[in-house]
């Protein structure tokens, strides 16, 4: 039995999604999402640093509309703020709203073309919404902007396991754990690729790899479940 894959959001300082309200790429670990720490709001030197706790606070209990709702007060303070933006981006996708997280990502991106992240996030928006061509060329730019964005290689291996693109799935799962060794995720998604190219020698050591890292991290039903995967293909 195969399970679905797992996207990772770029938070910028998780997963799937870096640090999640980091500011920028440069203060976010590679994992943007990279990294399954958690990101922290910067605060603005224009009087915003209560709107910023509270959006964080918000956005961590999963009160996604109290968190929009808190940035889009930060942004009428500051029409300006590309930080805020790509935030309450990441908070309008966490509530599902694909199409209005994709516009505070363009306005992110015009106020700060360099934002690695909010080219990762708006890809796994687009890839959400079936635009698999438009999420590919967004990874593409967030890696020209940083080349050791492990989170960036997953995505577009995603996107490209989407359009049945195996190999070259295989390739960025190859380039994600190269960067990040510790990437359970992608071995999981490299061993679903690899057994759908009947590699099973290569699939099954994946998901070994993938489930001794669930393991480690606590994540039981994860370890459990990609045990039983390996199980099938014995």
């Amino acid at each position: 039995m195969l399970f679905p894959y797992w996207r990772a959001a770029v938070l910028m300082s998780l997963t799937a999604s870096i640090c999640l309200f980091s500011a920028s790429l440069s203060e976010a670990s590679t994992n943007l999402a990279l990294s399954s720490s958690t990101p922290t709001l910067l605060a603005q030197e224009s009087g915003a640093e209560e709107l910023y706790r509270q959006a964080e606070e918000r956005y961590h209990k999963e009160d996604y509309q109290g968190a929009i709702a808190a940035l889009t007060e930060i942004l009428r303070l500051n029409p300006n703020d590309a930080r805020g933006y790509y935030n309450r981006g990441l908070a309008r996708f966490n509530s599902g709203d694909k199409q209005a997280a994709i516009q505070d990502y363009n306005r992110a991106i015009r106020l700060n073309p360099n934002l690695a992240a909010a080219y990762n996030n708006r890809g796994n928006a687009r890839l959400d919404l079936g635009d698999r061509w438009g999420a590919i060329q967004d990874y593409n730019r967030a890696i020209r902007l940083d080349s050791n964005n492990a989170v960036a290689y997953y995505n577009r291996g995603n996107a490209r396991y989407d359009l049945k693109d195996y190999r070259r799935a295989i390739n960025d799962y190859d380039r994600a754990i190269e960067i990040d060794p510790n990437y359970a995720m992608a071995y999981y998604n490299r061993g679903l690729a690899r057994s759908i190219l009947r590699n099973k020698e290569g699939a099954i050591a994946d998901y070994q790899k993938a489930a001794n890292l669930f393991q480690q991290e606590g994540k039981q039903e994860l370890y459990q479940q990609t045990l039983e995967i390996i199980r099938t293909l014995q």
